[in-house]
């Protein structure tokens, strides 16, 4: 078996210096408005411990660098100790949440950056002639008229530049009824369909098979203000999309797939060895699922401390056991440290002939 040793190796640098990116930003944002509620920052730590040394130390807080490269964090004074004025659980519950969030908000803000700058640097995009092959039995598209051959214009107005315009519109729309200018035969006709909310497996929402007929590469580039606009819109767009991942993974209408370190390498290499905008829309991408998954209500993520706060509230100030809640967290980073060594050896297992 003939390793590529070099190309592995790229895999390996790009995706460190992705990481690094959207840990330092997502620590920056716990960092910062932790230091603005007055919360004592302990630690500065880019990996994860055992600690490789100590960068720096400016006023209370120590900036290190440790062995394991993938991750980060910020050490917080008494994170479930009130008796600290200066720690993290004596503050409020809302400013507590605000710190828990900030991270995640964080992350968005460097998708919808990073978005915006492609956005002016200019996007690639391909344009495509959008046919229907085929049309599935009792779905939205039979019920609407729609028949193969039909090649769809425009969406609600909007002309359809590949069929990556038709899936977003069916994500976007779905329980609305939308409108398509067909092109059938030498004539335009407009019909409705409404993008099914929870399609049937292998369907789609509209239900149809599309074919597409390659016309030409492009770039479109797009003055500030707009590039802003676009760079909030795909920010939301992959939010969905990812969202809808999850959901379609969680009630079985799509198969479960999930990458570790391993595959995220392979394909960092991949868009980030083809072109700088291709790196920063991958990025943005990973910033954006790591916003979501990081809020998800699973013990050691922020999404789960930020639970206990919710209780607390909810219980009228009354706290969760400081000691009962470490033990939550601890356990909860147990089983994804786990899960991070499963996901691993799969990863590894499709790299090997037959995987």
């Amino acid at each position: 078996m003939n390793i590529d040793f070099a190309g592995a190796a790229m895999n390996g640098l790009y995706f460190f210096i992705v990481l690094m990116v959207l840990v330092l930003v997502h620590e920056l944002g716990h960092f910062i408005t932790a230091r603005r509620a007055g919360v004592r920052v302990e630690e500065f730590g880019l990996g994860i411990p055992p600690r490789a040394r100590l960068l720096f130390k400016r006023g209370e807080t120590e900036y290190t660098l440790n062995w394991l490269p993938l991750g980060g964090f910020v050490r917080m004074t008494g994170e479930e100790n009130p008796s600290d004025p200066k720690s993290f659980a004596a503050a409020k519950a809302w400013k507590r949440a605000v710190i828990l969030s900030a991270g995640a908000a964080m992350n968005v803000i460097l998708a919808i950056v990073l978005f915006t700058t492609i956005a002016v640097m200019g996007v690639p995009r391909t344009v495509e002639f959008v046919s229907i092959s085929v049309v599935a039995p009792g779905s939205p598209a039979e019920s609407a008229g729609l028949k193969p051959g039909d090649r769809i214009v425009s969406i609600d107005g909007q002309p359809v530049i590949n069929r990556t315009d038709v899936s977003r519109a069916a994500i976007e729309k779905a329980g609305q009824p939308i409108s398509l200018e067909i092109k059938r035969d030498r004539e335009n006709v407009t019909l409705y369909v409404t993008p099914r909310v929870r399609p049937p497996k292998n369907e789609g929402r509209i239900g149809i098979t599309m074919s597409m007929q390659f016309v030409r590469e492009e770039t479109v580039t797009y003055a500030p203000l707009e590039a802003a606009a676009y760079g909030i819109g795909e920010t939301v767009n992959t939010g969905m999309q990812i969202v809808t991942g999850f959901r379609r993974m969680a009630d079985g209408s799509a198969p479960a797939e999930v990458g570790g370190p391993v595959q995220i390498a392979t394909f960092a290499g991949l868009f980030c060895g083809h072109s700088i905008q291709q790196c920063m829309q991958f990025t943005a991408l990973l910033s954006v699922n790591l916003a979501i998954v990081n809020m998800l209500p699973f013990p050691a993520l922020d999404g789960g401390r930020l639970v206990f706060v919710v209780l607390e509230v909810l219980r009228r100030g009354k706290r969760i056991k400081p000691e009962l809640e470490g033990w939550v967290h601890v356990i909860g980073m147990a089983i994804l440290l786990l899960l991070m060594v499963v996901i691993t050896v799969f990863d590894v297992q499709r790299l090997l002939p037959g995987g």
